[in-house]
């Protein structure tokens, strides 16, 4: 037997089989937990509500007895979204609620992305200059770590080597420099 409390005629509102499954709108959950939503209008069928800026709305998974992430907002003025790993003691992915920048990695991004690391593009990476972006901007870098260099060869490339100079750079050796004079 199972049992269930409440019907609106056609579906019970909470369920309890014989796994010990629980259903919310539906009679027969297929997981520990199942929600589904009957209401029109769009809501979703669950909400994740704080009482005041310094405490939490997320969800907390764990192995077994291992904090592993917090998925949610933050707890505090800002009701940004974030991803935090307990493996990396931070945030490691953050959304800002007033701007929609995201952040990899940067609890503040300022940017569409911004990404405070290195990361990889696999393939080609596009910069359309019919939004205004017409500038790749990088480190100084030097000829032991050229700033653009390359994946099989990272001592090999283009830096600056000081003011209106740059410099090529082979195995680690400055090879020749430009300037204006």
């Amino acid at each position: 037997r199972k049992l269930s409390l409440g019907s609106d005629g056609a579906y019970d509102k909470v369920t309890l089989d014989l796994n010990g499954n629980v259903g919310i709108g539906t009679t027969a959950p297929a997981a520990m937990l199942e929600v589904i939503a009957r209401a029109s209008g769009g809501h979703p069928p669950l909400f994740l509500r704080r009482g005041a800026t310094n405490e939490s709305a997320s969800l907390k998974l764990l192995t077994t007895t291992t904090e592993d992430w917090i998925v949610g907002m933050r707890n505090d003025g800002t009701n940004n979204f974030r991803i935090y790993s307990y493996g990396a003691s931070s945030d490691v992915f953050n959304i800002n609620r007033a701007d929609g920048n995201v952040g990899i990695g940067d609890t503040t991004p300022n940017y569409k992305l911004d990404v405070n690391g290195t990361f990889r593009v696999t393939g080609a990476a596009t910069f359309d200059s019919s939004i205004g972006f017409t500038t790749v901007l990088a480190g100084n870098g030097s000829a032991g770590a050229p700033s653009f260099a390359f994946t099989s060869d990272t001592n090999t490339g283009i830096y600056r080597v000081g003011e209106n100079v740059i410099g090529f750079a082979v195995a680690a050796t400055s090879i020749m420099s430009l300037n204006l004079t």
